[in-house]
């Protein structure tokens, strides 16, 4: 937290948002960087959770915030070696970063159709107040994740329609 407040690059909204829980996905452009809020999705008794990260790109530096362990950042730490023996950019880890991320939504698709097709199976056996509260259950679980997804894809696409000099002609492919 000192480290973000420090430096003299980020603006102080962009500082006080990463300070807090914001449950929608987000991306904000400053001169200098760009700012993003985005969310890794961990199932715990069948309930997902969300996980923030707040991003920080700047030329100069790629910064994460998250108060707990995200897979996409494990991946995306392990690469890092392989981009420090080459032209680094910090754009390029970022474009890593994201890719992690979006890998992390896979996983929970596939237990989520399988929770749908168990109480598929199940319905017939189930109670019906235990079959609708299973409903109920993966239809919070389905809206959540739609509803995520959906503003991270619109985050992305300004990503790749942004004109941003952090976007060189060298970074803009990633």
């Amino acid at each position: 937290i000192q480290v973000l407040k420090s430096l003299p690059d980020l603006h102080p909204l962009s500082v006080e948002d990463a300070l807090e829980q914001i449950l929608q996905p987000k991306i904000e452009f400053f001169p200098t960087y760009l700012f993003c809020i985005l969310h890794e999705f961990h199932s715990t008794n069948a309930e997902l959770e969300p996980r923030e990260c707040d991003v920080f790109v700047h030329p100069s530096f790629f910064i994460t915030f998250h108060t707990q362990p995200l897979k996409s950042i494990e991946a995306t730490l392990r690469l890092f070696p392989a981009f420090a023996e080459t032209n680094f950019h910090p754009i390029r880890l970022f474009h890593s970063f994201l890719e992690n991320i979006l890998e992390t939504f896979f996983p929970l698709l596939e237990k989520l159709e399988e929770d749908v097709e168990e109480t598929e199976r199940n319905a017939l056996t189930l109670a019906k107040k235990q079959l609708v509260e299973e409903i109920m259950h993966l239809r919070k679980n389905l809206s959540t994740l739609r509803r995520n997804l959906t503003q991270q894809n619109l985050l992305l696409h300004s990503l790749i329609t942004a004109v941003h000099p952090l976007f060189s002609p060298e970074t803009q492919a990633y």
